[in-house]
């Protein structure tokens, strides 16, 4: 098994530099940290890769600390990191979207739309940007338009748990009890955190537009 990883090692080493393999590898460790619920301690990871000079030119490595910062509400700092990584990489789907997220959260859901509509046709296939420009439609209460991008997000991304429960609020809104049940029961069975404020919503215990 040893010898099976150096080879496969060296053999990356003939496409991409020895440094440029490791450096995806702490990024991609990171990126893991921050999925695995602890965006602060991926953070702290991820700024000493910067200081140490390392990653500092990586898109995807702003990208990844955009996201972070925006779940820990630090959208001022997500900001500057999207961006900072569409310096690097103008057409970087992923940080388009982080954009439309913050344009969100800040009310405006226009904005949010012309960010995930201009990541989407960098990449058509981008689940995440479709599954978010999905919730502003929800937002704006035309639930049909939200089920039918959200089912296109599911269509290339049926793994995601996000968006399986944001196609579970779509369809209750909508009116479609069989679809609202069907996605339920997606998203507990692919471990989807907040399942019990999912059905909140579903039983009108508690509505979305409060």
């Amino acid at each position: 098994m040893f010898r099976s990883s150096l080879l496969l090692l060296f053999t990356c080493c003939l496409f991409f530099s020895c440094s440029e393999i490791a450096d995806t590898m702490k990024l991609v460790s990171i990126a893991d940290k921050f999925h695995d619920g602890n965006p602060i301690e991926a953070k702290e990871k991820l700024l000493k890769e910067f200081s140490n000079n390392k990653l500092i030119e990586s898109p995807e490595a702003w990208t990844l600390l955009g996201n972070i910062n925006e779940v820990l509400d630090e959208d001022s700092l997500a900001n500057i990191a999207y961006n900072k990584a569409l310096t690097i990489n103008e057409k970087l789907p992923e940080a388009i979207t982080g954009l439309g997220i913050l344009a969100r959260k800040n009310g405006d859901l226009d904005e949010a739309i012309k960010q995930y509509e201009k990541a989407i046709a960098i990449d058509p296939e981008y689940a995440q940007a479709l599954s978010s420009l999905s919730v502003v439609y929800l937002l704006k209460e035309d639930f049909s338009k939200s089920v039918e991008i959200g089912e296109r997000a599911w269509k290339f991304d049926n793994e995601d748990p996000v968006i399986s429960s944001n196609l579970t609020i779509a369809y209750h809104y909508l009116g479609d009890s069989i679809n609202t049940q069907k996605y339920l029961k997606k998203s507990e069975l692919l471990g989807y955190r907040k399942v019990e404020g999912l059905k909140k919503i579903i039983s009108n215990e508690y509505s979305i537009f409060e």
